[in-house]
């Protein structure tokens, strides 16, 4: 069994050599544009399947990268809110999902097995929570042409696509429902797919995971503004709020700085975790001169003008690309 892994400042500490003119500013719609580029030269590549992969599992790859793609375009339509919109704030927990997506893809990259692992387990969650809905419903008429037909109907479907055996589906019942398996059938459970903290124990190139690392710590951060328990997502849709008796004691300035800070870790989150995910892609693909010289592009705003990315940079990526000219 993997453990969650502990991750201390001393392990992942990456030394800033040098600085970048804070006051040189990026055009947020041109990283959008840089955004769809890095994902359509992936989607591209993609058009040729790797070696050892099958189409279910090209597909899946491709599917991810588009929905990077569109969580990006959520992220930066809470961020056109404005100062003035609690909405706003939701651009953090969106830009989590970004970096779990990087994770996940980084395990794929590895080892092609984990598409399967992946999209068994999705299948698993959404069938566990069908099979409770539908012993709560079972005996309202309103609900019965949907439990005996469509809704298994849909699931069959889907378990065709994520790949899952009888023999998976029985354990599934079983573990659930307390069902006894039927006679001849092992069972076969799915795993558990693993969640940032324990996607790190399972990457093995060095490099990658030590990537992975850095980028824990901004994950419990985005984290943070999840989890019931905190205050921090609170009290920021309430600075963000016109109407908020707290605001009075903020100025105009105050309100106007705090929403940038936020915008930029959003925005720069999601670009980073996206750009480096297709640059991971780089290990499938060492040949495609396009997909390097789109990604180069892609980096050429996130080490000139952030701190993290170059961090990344330097960690990472410079040994998948190569070294930026300029």
């Amino acid at each position: 069994m993997v453990k969650n892994v502990r991750i201390r400042v001393i392990d992942v500490v990456h030394k800033a050599t040098s600085d970048f003119d804070e006051m040189k500013g990026v055009d947020t719609n041109k990283l959008d544009a840089l955004t769809n580029r890095c994902a359509l030269a992936v989607k591209t590549a993609l058009e040729i399947a790797p070696k050892g992969i099958s189409e279910i599992q090209q597909s899946c790859l491709i599917d991810i990268f588009e929905s990077l793609r569109y969580t990006h375009q959520t992220i930066r339509l809470l961020l056109r809110q404005g100062a003035d919109s609690p909405i706003a704030a939701d651009s953090l927990p969106m830009s989590r999902l970004q970096v779990e997506m990087l994770y996940s893809l980084c395990l794929m990259v590895e080892d092609f097995s984990n598409i399967d692992w992946y999209m068994k387990h999705s299948w698993k969650q959404s069938y566990r929570r069908h099979l409770l809905q539908e012993r709560e419903v079972e005996d309202l008429p309103r609900f019965k042409n949907w439990i005996g037909g469509e809704a298994r109907g849909l699931f069959e479907k889907l378990r065709s696509i994520a790949g899952v055996s009888d023999a998976e589906v029985a354990t599934i019942e079983s573990e659930e429902l307390g069902t006894p398996l039927p006679p001849g059938v092992i069972a076969t459970p799915i795993r558990m797919f693993p969640a940032p903290s324990r996607a790190i124990d399972h990457v093995k190139d060095p490099r990658r995971k030590q990537m992975l690392m850095r980028f824990y710590p901004e994950y419990q951060a985005l984290s943070s503004h999840v989890h019931g328990s905190s205050s921090q997502m609170r009290i920021l849709k309430t600075l963000l709020n016109p109407r908020s008796p707290y605001r009075r004691f903020f100025t105009s300035s105050d309100i106007e700085k705090m929403f940038q800070r936020m915008a930029e870790d959003a925005i720069w989150i999601s670009f980073l975790s996206i750009v480096q995910a297709a640059s991971e892609m780089v290990a499938l693909y060492p040949a495609d001169t396009h997909l390097r010289a789109t990604l180069a592009e892609g980096w050429q705003p996130l080490t000139e003008s952030h701190l993290l990315a170059r961090a990344i940079w330097e960690m990472r990526t410079r040994s998948l690309l190569g070294v930026l000219s300029g």
